[in-house]
Formats: structure tokens, sequence, C-alpha cells
């Protein structure tokens, strides 16, 4: 699974530098067959990537702006967004309750503002 996730990144970075070079060429670079290329090509096709070939440039390219993102990212981690919308990142505590005091290390320090 990781040579195959290897080669998409790899041929995503040649095609957005427009630098893939022919089929042969390509497949050469990577080290693979022609109807290897063509069934990871495809492959990027199905997963969304509008692919094309310049003959003049010899060269594969996106036909709309974008780039494959390959990684594993946290479920949990807060948006540059969601930062912004507390505070940057700060708690503003106005009141207190019977259940929870607010302390300055805490209000400091925290991220989220849980509101009882």
């Amino acid at each position: 699974m990781q040579k195959y996730l290897e080669r998409i990144s790899r041929i995503d970075q040649l095609m957005r530098l427009k630098k893939t070079g022919s089929a042969e060429q390509l497949a050469s670079k990577l080290g693979i067959s022609r109807s290897t290329l063509f069934e990871t090509l495809n492959l990027m096709k199905d997963y969304g990537a509008e692919i094309a070939y310049c003959p003049h440039r010899q060269t594969y390219y996106y036909t709309q702006d974008g780039y494959f993102e390959i990684g594993f990212k946290p479920k949990n981690k807060l948006s540059k967004d969601d930062m912004e919308k507390i505070s940057g990142g700060n708690c503003l505590f106005t009141t207190s309750s019977k259940f929870f005091s607010p302390s300055p290390i805490l209000s400091d320090c925290c991220a989220l503002c849980l509101l009882l």
C-alpha cells in the first residue's frame, strides 16, 4: 500500500510542476510499466483528479487547480476559525457558579470554554 501512495504522491508532484514527460518517461522515472502508470492515472481520476496530457509540453497536468493530500489528520484538531471563535484560544470568564470557580491558570491556558 505504501508504494502506491508514494507513487501517487510523486506523480502529483511532477504533474503540479508540469515535468512528467511522456508516458514512457514518467513510467521510467517511477520504475513502473506504462500499463501500471495508466492504471495509477485512472485511479487518480477515480478520486476526482482531472488529468490531461499536453503533447507540446510533453507533460501530464491537472485541468483544474488542486493536489492530492495523503496523510493522517487528527479529527479533534481545532481549525483557525474555531480558535478565533473562542477568543483567540483564551477563555473569558465573566461569572462564577457554585459548580465551577475559574482559576487564573485555567483561564490563561485553556483552549475551549465549557459553558454551564
